[in-house]
């Protein structure tokens, strides 16, 4: 009652829960299919990825290698194997991304003091925040969980505007972020978000 078969275009059978789509369809198959899941066609005709799947259908995948899973594929999908996939791949691009911002940041604070980060700052820096290793404190000084006011006060630079208080009347109104902090914030030029 709670599975079904359905079948490849070389006519192999796979079982997958009831109710699945053609996404867990290609992770069934393999986790590079899945992973550049395009387009499917049940019985030979187009449906949208998000489709429940009946037993007995006829089920062909198209990928693409430029294709990467939608987030949104969480939602829709009913087997373990693809929800895991698909976690993994966004905690990847997640993490991808707060190594870039990271090393930015530490390329900013290296520019500032006009000097390299040494070996010897590394490990009291990773020290310091308890963790791994350099690597993992790039990684999670990118994410925001070690602040950039406290590792530019470790290298001894400090805000200047933080350094005279300013008056309630003259200071200045930041954009607040819902749920974000200690993040690396730079405008487009095009970019003029009001105050508060």
């Amino acid at each position: 009652q709670d599975e079904m078969f359905v079948f490849t275009p070389k006519g192999d059978l796979v079982q997958l829960p009831v109710d699945s789509t053609p996404v867990d369809f290609a992770f069934a198959l393999h986790s590079k299919i899945g992973l550049h899941c395009a387009g499917a066609k049940v019985n030979g005709r187009m449906v949208p990825l998000d489709t429940k799947l009946e037993s007995g259908q006829w089920v062909d995948i198209m990928t693409s290698p430029s294709k990467q899973p939608n987030p949104n594929w969480l939602n829709t999908v009913k087997t373990a194997k693809a929800r895991n996939q698909i976690r993994r791949w966004i905690k990847r691009q997640r993490d991808e991304e707060s190594i870039a911002l990271g090393n930015d940041m530490i390329t900013r604070i290296e520019k500032a003091r006009g000097e390299k980060v040494t070996d010897t700052e590394k490990d009291e820096l990773v020290r310091k925040y308890s963790l791994r290793d350099w690597d993992q404190f790039i990684l999670s000084l990118g994410a925001g969980d070690v602040s950039l006011h406290s590792v530019q006060n470790f290298f001894g630079l400090s805000d200047k505007k933080t350094e005279k208080k300013p008056s309630l009347s003259t200071a200045p109104i930041g954009v607040s972020i819902q749920g974000m902090e200690n993040l690396l914030v730079n405008y487009a030029k095009c970019c003029k978000p009001p105050p508060g």
